[in-house]
């Protein structure tokens, strides 16, 4: 379970010395994009972060990110979904939703 003090170590020790912290999913042979969860530069945390999980007869079809804009205002929804090299990516590019909602 995620809890307040998990969130402190992540934002305010900077464990992974970087600026941004992302998740990513897996499950069998397939991965899912990255999703930012925290931005230390901006001061932005995307908390809203559910995985979607294909699955036919026991196997992992694909994984995506869901639409998490529907918890916040549109001045709060961001691109959110980046590759591997680290490229922001788009809903046209890859076939499912990319944006995240921040609080700051």
């Amino acid at each position: 379970m995620f809890t307040l003090s998990a969130f402190k170590s992540i934002v305010q020790d900077d464990p992974f010395n970087s600026n941004a912290t992302h998740i990513f999913a897996s499950s069998q042979s397939s991965v899912s994009f990255l999703r930012r969860y925290y931005d230390a530069t901006t001061q932005q945390v995307f908390p809203y972060l559910t995985a979607v999980i294909d699955v036919k007869d026991g196997t992992v079809q694909g994984i995506a990110w869901d639409d998490a804009c529907i918890f916040c205002k549109l001045s709060r929804c961001l691109p959110n979904t980046y590759d591997f090299v680290g490229n922001i990516t788009t809903r046209e590019d890859i076939s499912q939703p990319t944006d995240g909602c921040y609080i700051s």
